[in-house]
């Protein structure tokens, strides 16, 4: 052992020979299989991590959906049915994936303390992991949060039965006669 140290102090203050070369090849022998045995690992763990990052993605979206399809089907029923606009926003969760009450889930629609025309529904739900389980990580806890308001229909038209601004300009209704008479330029 001590020829080999001597000899690689040698190499590195620029005295060698071809027999030297070899007692270098020989020492660095075996050093790629740790190497790449340790990136495997980091490069496999990093891809299972990513897989389970886009699986919680995946699902809350899949919340996010159910959340805006339950505010959307209770916000109709606002200000005047709350107790319908509830039940009609937890059965169309339940109708996307989502029941109340199920697996951990957890959904709550509220009204809007502002405006009483808005319907919003949290979901809460645990996602299972596939991979981050080898860190003790057997679920996420994901929340979403959707909102619709309803808004009442506008009316088109006029109440009064002529076309464009002419009884604004000219205060004329339809229930008054008017004569519009143009006065002739001459030529």
């Amino acid at each position: 052992m001590n020829t080999l140290r001597s000899r690689l102090r040698d190499l590195t203050r620029g005295r060698h020979s071809t027999s030297d070369e070899q007692v270098i090849r020989r020492a660095e022998r075996g050093q790629v299989l740790p190497i790449f045995v340790m990136m495997s690992v980091v490069l496999l763990g990093g891809a299972a991590l990513l897989a389970d990052a886009a699986w919680w993605w995946t699902m809350e979206q899949r919340m996010q959906r159910a959340a805006d399809a339950g505010a959307l089907a209770g916000a109709v029923f606002l200000p005047d049915q709350q107790a319908v606009a509830f039940q009609s926003a937890i059965e169309e969760t339940r109708k996307n994936g989502f029941t109340h009450g199920q697996d951990g889930v957890i959904v709550s629609p509220r009204r809007d303390p502002i405006n009483r025309r808005k319907l919003i529904v949290d979901i809460d739900a645990p996602v299972e992991t596939f991979f981050a389980k080898v860190f003790n990580l057997v679920t996420v806890d994901v929340g979403v949060t959707g909102a619709a308001e309803y808004t009442l229909p506008v009316p088109m038209g006029s109440p009064e039965n002529y076309y464009g601004v002419f009884g604004t300009v000219r205060d004329a209704t339809f229930t008054e006669e008017t004569t519009v008479s143009v006065p002739r330029t001459s030529d």
